[in-house]
């Protein structure tokens, strides 16, 4: 009963923590990345969209 929500939690949780991350680095290494400072939560969003498949 509870396991789905506690993988949406975790799911959620990895996303901040990865947003998190790339707001730590500097412009340099976003752009590395394929991101820039402004649309780093849609470029999260983008790449877990593409990874997984919500049902």
């Amino acid at each position: 009963m509870l396991r789905p929500w506690i993988n949406r939690y975790r799911h959620w949780r990895l996303r901040r923590q990865t947003i998190g991350t790339l707001h730590s680095f500097d412009d340099r290494r976003l752009a590395d990345v394929g991101t820039f400072r402004d649309s780093i939560e849609l470029f999260v969003a983008a790449r877990d969209g593409a990874g997984t498949s919500q049902g």
